[in-house]
C-alpha cells in the first residue's frame, strides 16, 4: 500500500532546485535502523533531490524533504511502487542497494519500457556472505546494470573474478561513512556522571556493547561465552539488534548463568544506539562476515575501544594501525582475554585508545567522504548519458 492519497501514491515533498542531482534510492525497507536511509538519504536531503522507494512498508516517519513511495508488503505491491516511482521523475541515477532490489528494478524497467543506463547497485557485504539466491541475482545485476559499487576494499576484493568481469565499467569502491555530526549530537546528551545505563537505570561495572542482527554470521554465541568467562557480577553486556537467533541466544544466556548481566535490547532508534555508545566501555564485533560494518565505524567515532574478529573488512577499518584488538574468528578465549585486558586499563588509557580510533574514522570513513564518492559515481553516470 502506498502512503497518503496522492494519485501516484507518493508522499510529496517540496522540490529542490533542478541543478541538484536527482536520485531515486530503491531500498528493501526504509526504517530507523536501515543504513541506506540513515547514510544515503537523510543526511544529504538538503543537497540532492531525493526520492525513496521502500519496496516493503517503511517503518520510519516520512521526511518532508524526501519524496517517498512504498509497497504494501507483497511482491506485486513492491513492483507497483517501484514502477510509480520510476514514472514520477527523470532521475540522474537510480540507486539500488541489494541484489533483490536490482532484480525488481530490472523487472520494473522492462514493464515501463525504460532503459537501465542510469542504474547503479552497491554491494553492501562481501561476496561469501551473500546467500545463494542473492549471489545469483547479483551475477545478473553485474551483467545488466551499467554501474556497480562496493562498500569497501574488502567487499570489492571478495567478488569472484568471473563475476567482476561482467561489470561493464569495473567495480567502483566507495567506503561506507559515519554521520559523525549526528553521532556527536546524540553523545552530547549523555550525562558524564550518569554511569552506565541498563533499563534506564545507572549501574556500575564494565559495560560491553555490540550492535548487529541476531543471525549466525554475527557469532553472538562466541561473545556470550567469552563474556561469561571474563565478567564480574557488576559487568554488563548489551546486545542491540533483532533477528531469528534471539530464542537460541536467550537460552544460551540462561545456560551460562548470566541472565542478570545481559540485555537483549531489540531494535532501537539510531540516536538511542549512539547514546548507548556514549555509556559503554568497549565495543565488540565477533562477526564472521561483513561488508564494511557501519556499527564498528560508529563505535570508533564515539571514541570506544573495539575488539574485532579477524576478517578482512575489520582489517580494512583498522588499516594496519594499533587501533583495535583483533582475534581469530570464534576464539572465545581470545575475546575474553581482550575484554579483560581493556577492563584492566585506566579510563584515560581506554580514552586514548578510543581517540586514535575516532581519528581514523574522521580521516578515512566520514560521511562527507562517502557522499563525495557517490557524487562522483552519479556525475559519471550523468556525463555518460549526455554523450549517448
Amino acid at each position: 500500500m502506498l502512503q497518503e492519497s496522492q494519485p501516484d501514491g507518493a508522499v510529496l515533498s517540496a522540490r529542490t532546485p533542478a541543478a541538484r542531482l536527482r536520485i531515486l534510492h530503491v531500498l528493501l525497507q526504509a526504517g530507523p535502523t536501515n543504513s541506506q536511509w540513515n547514510e544515503h538519504c537523510v543526511p544529504v536531503a538538503d543537497e540532492r533531490d531525493l526520492t525513496v522507494c521502500s519496496l516493503f512498508p517503511a517503518t520510519v516517519a516520512p521526511d518532508p524533504r524526501i519524496t517517498r513511495f512504498e509497497g504494501d508488503g507483497s511482491v506485486w505491491g513492491a513492483l507497483e511502487a517501484l514502477r510509480a516511482s520510476l514514472r514520477a521523475a527523470d532521475y540522474d541515477a537510480v540507486h539500488v542497494h541489494a541484489p533483490p532490489s536490482a532484480a525488481m528494478l530490472v523487472a520494473a524497467c522492462a514493464l515501463e519500457r525504460r532503459r537501465l543506463g542510469n542504474a547503479v547497485m552497491t554491494l553492501h557485504t562481501t561476496w561469501p556472505d551473500l546467500r545463494l539466491r542473492s549471489k545469483m541475482l547479483a551475477v545478473a545485476a553485474f551483467a545488466v546494470l551499467p554501474t556497480v559499487v562496493a562498500c569497501g576494499r574488502a567487499s570489492s576484493e571478495s567478488i569472484p573474478r568471473p563475476v567482476r568481469h561482467l561489470a561493464r565499467r569495473g567495480v567502483d569502491v566507495v567506503p561506507n561513512g559515519v554521520d559523525v555530526d549526528r553521532l556527536d549530537r546524540a553523545l552530547a546528551t549523555v550525562e558524564p556522571e550518569a554511569g552506565h545505563v541498563r533499563d534506564g537505570r545507572a549501574v556500575g561495572g564494565f559495560t560491553v556493547l555490540t550492535v548487529g542482527r541476531l543471525v549466525p554470521e554475527k557469532d553472538h554465541e562466541a561473545l556470550l561465552s567469552a563474556f561469561a568467562r571474563m565478567s564480574r557480577p557488576t559487568d554488563r553486556l548489551l546486545i542491540v539488534g533483532e533477528g531469528p537467533c534471539r530464542p537460541a541466544l536467550e537460552e544460551r544466556i540462561a545456560t551460562l548463568g548470566i541472565t542478570d548481566q545481559v540485555r537483549l535490547t531489540g531494535l532501537m532508534p539510531r540516536d538511542d544506539v549512539y547514546r548507548l555508545l556514549g555509556s559503554a566501555d568497549v565495543f565488540v564485533s565477533p562477526s564472521r562476515g561483513e561488508g564494511l560494518p557501519v556499527a564498528v565505524l560508529e563505535a570508533m567515532a564515539a571514541g570506544l575501544p573495539v575488539v574485532l574478529s579477524d576478517i578482512e573488512p575489520h582489517r580494512e577499518i583498522v588499516g594496519g594501525q594499533d587501533l583495535a584488538a583483533v582475534v581469530p574468528i570464534g576464539d572465545v578465549a581470545g575475546l575474553a582475554d581482550e575484554m579483560r585486558r581493556l577492563r584492566s586499563l585506566a579510563a584515560r588509557e581506554r580514552a586514548a585508545l578510543g581517540a586514535r580510533g575516532r581519528a581514523r574514522v574522521l580521516g578515512e570513513f566520514s560521511l562527507r567522504a562517502m557522499t563525495d564518492g557517490y557524487h562522483e559515481v552519479y556525475s559519471t553516470i550523468t556525463t555518460a548519458r549526455r554523450t549517448q
